[in-house]
């Protein structure tokens, strides 16, 4: 369905499109905003071809909106936020993100509260900054994958906020400058998640952290930059191939190489999103203890631990690397 103006949402209303309604701004408008006071539930639906001269250019949230099994695909905006753009609150659940263009924050925009679940954020291109995501509210990421997004700077997340990332993946994200999987100027967390594979044509950094980031059973392939004296470890983390995140816990495993790494390409290895594949004999197989896991799951859902401990990063080896 094409729309001839913008869909704006004034009222607590419930949508449903069972998976098979598209609405389409023929590149002309906006599709959706929510307006502040209105509280929003949207199911199974696909926003596309929306356009703003300006920011938010397939859908606009300044009230309480709730997105599940719902597409934002190919919208575009001149300013920010090519996707979406949040100013309220804003869940995310079983949802994609992907293909939309911006001068900045191609794929999402939020300023709000905004949490985000089992769900991908993917393909966006922005000319500037923020590929993925941009944040200056607080964002939280849990079982989701930040992937083949691309940007001037920080390809994948830019957090100038507050930001948790947990059994999430941020892979394969591309920009020219440095922080292409994450920019953090904020305050921010990693549990229990996998970077790997981004990559910056000016050999810059996966990671490049200017606020405090702490850093817990989460797997670095790349390097850090920026102020790395700020990134605190919680333990169990490991980088690869190098040492340059300032990883200083005791338990830490540092300048692991590729072959003990044993991390497979990303790929569709169960559950909602994409994650890399741990291989039996990998250093980060069964490396936590029990009690200090902390996530019971892994990003796909699968139970930990599967072995006598823990891994690494968002994948738990079923089997436990037997």
């Amino acid at each position: 369905m094409t729309t001839e103006a913008e869909i704006v949402i004034d009222k607590n209303v419930f949508l449903g499109g069972n998976g098979n309604l598209t609405i389409d701004g023929g590149d002309d408008h906006r599709v959706f905003s929510v307006l502040e006071g209105a509280t929003v539930w949207l199911d199974g639906i696909s926003v596309t071809g929306g356009f703003a001269n300006q920011s938010c250019g397939g859908l606009s949230n300044a009230g309480k909106l709730q997105l599940t099994d719902f597409a934002v695909l190919g919208n575009a905006a001149t300013s920010g936020g090519g996707g979406i753009c949040n100013s309220g609150t804003l869940m995310l659940f079983n949802c994609m993100v992907a293909i939309n263009q911006a001068q900045a924050c191609a794929g999402v925009f939020n300023n709000g509260r905004m949490t985000v679940q089992n769900s991908t954020v993917s393909g966006n291109v922005a000319i500037s900054g923020g590929g993925g995501l941009c944040s200056s509210g607080v964002l939280t990421l849990s079982r989701s994958a930040v992937v083949a997004n691309s940007a001037e700077r920080a390809g994948g997340v830019e957090s100038s906020g507050a930001l948790t990332l947990s059994n999430s993946t941020v892979s394969g994200n591309v920009s020219k400058e440095t922080g292409v999987g994450l920019w953090n100027s904020g305050v921010g967390t990693l549990t229990h998640s996998t970077l790997s594979g981004n990559e910056a044509g000016n050999d810059g950094a996966s990671i490049h952290n200017l606020g405090a980031l702490v850093i817990r059973n989460s797997l670095v392939d790349g390097d850090c930059s920026g102020d790395v004296a700020a990134i605190s470890s919680e333990g169990y983390n490991m980088e690869s191939p190098a040492d340059t995140c300032g990883l200083d816990h005791a338990t830490d495993e540092l300048e692991v190489q590729a072959g003990d790494l044993g991390l497979e390409p990303l790929g569709n290895n169960g559950g909602p999103t994409s994650t890399h594949a741990l291989l039996p004999g990998s250093l980060a197989v069964d490396r936590i203890p029990e009690e200090v896991c902390e996530l019971d799951r892994d990003q796909r859902g699968i139970a930990r631990p599967q072995g006598a401990m823990c891994d690494i990063g968002a994948f738990e080896l079923e089997g436990g690397g037997t």
